[in-house]
């Protein structure tokens, strides 16, 4: 995927908008963290210099550029789908192209000024009663520490936008804890018992 390729200043036609990833300066290795669940992800990744972290906004993708991202965006994002009890990665990465495609789930990406992506993540908008709730159904960041309020900043501005009444988040435990400062309280617990 394009966050283990080394970059040039050659025009990349994997990108989905064409830009150019910059190449300067020297790269950080690292490995991902994802947003959902909060672990160390086994992906190698470049880290951008500290330039250019300058002005990280997380960004819907327009719908006709979700698939290019996504592409993009999967090496960050697989990991997380390896908590899900109800599917595997692969069914769960199809079930996410076929839910962008028909414009049900939302991509957000935050990409530095060389068009380096340093955050994914899916919301959609869920109904529960009269109430609606904006749902992130999954994401990961190189810089969760970092980014969580900015990144918690625009989804809510976006779920008010929506008319929603509430932001959610179905992940590991663990995550309770990391959001509680942030607002979220732990609203309920859930238990799932496989019958194959």
């Amino acid at each position: 995927m394009a966050t283990k390729q080394k970059r040039d200043s050659n025009a990349d036609s994997n990108h989905p908008v064409g830009r150019t990833p910059s190449g300067r300066g020297s790269r950080n290795r690292a490995k991902a963290r994802r947003f959902v669940g909060g672990r160390k992800a086994e992906i190698p990744v470049l880290l951008p210099k500290e330039s250019d972290r300058i002005d990280l906004t997380l960004k819907p993708v327009p719908l006709p550029l979700a698939g290019g991202y996504y592409e993009l965006a999967r090496d960050l994002l697989i990991p997380a789908y390896a908590e899900d009890p109800y599917l595997s990665v692969t069914e769960h990465d199809s079930y996410v192209m076929q839910l962008l495609r028909q414009g049900l789930l939302l991509l957000w990406v935050v990409e530095d000024k060389g068009g380096h992506l340093q955050a994914a993540l899916l919301t959609q908008i869920a109904r529960f009663g009269p109430r609606r709730i904006l749902r992130i159904h999954a994401g990961a960041s190189l810089d969760m520490d970092g980014q969580i309020e900015s990144v918690l900043s625009t989804l809510k501005a976006h779920a008010r936008a929506e008319h929603c009444d509430f932001v959610e988040l179905c992940g590991r435990r663990g995550w309770a804890k990391v959001l509680q400062p942030h607002g979220f309280i732990e609203a309920y617990t859930t238990v799932t018992l496989s019958l194959e």
